[in-house]
């Protein structure tokens, strides 16, 4: 099965990624933490919900097409805001 990655593409096709079904979840992308361009596509490492999980996107541009690969959970949270700073 082909990913589905929803994009924004300005003026190169894609600029960023948005959200994408993957294994038949859908995850929207809250951040970009890292790009790269190789001579083939594009990559995106993101952060994305449900589940602050992290995924790399690779688009290529020969191929038309999307591969995702799933990188683990987020494990950099932010602090509880019931913390007390002490």
């Amino acid at each position: 099965m082909t990913p589905q990655v929803v994009s924004y593409a300005g003026s190169r096709n894609p600029e960023h990624p948005r959200s994408f079904i993957w294994h038949g979840d859908q995850y929207t992308v809250k951040e970009i933490i890292a790009r790269r361009r190789e001579p083939d596509g594009l990559g995106f490492m993101v952060l994305c919900s449900p589940g602050n999980l992290m995924f790399d996107l690779f688009y290529n541009n020969q191929r038309d097409e999307w591969l995702i690969t799933p990188k683990g959970k987020n494990i950099h949270q932010e602090p509880s805001e019931t913390s007390t700073n002490l």
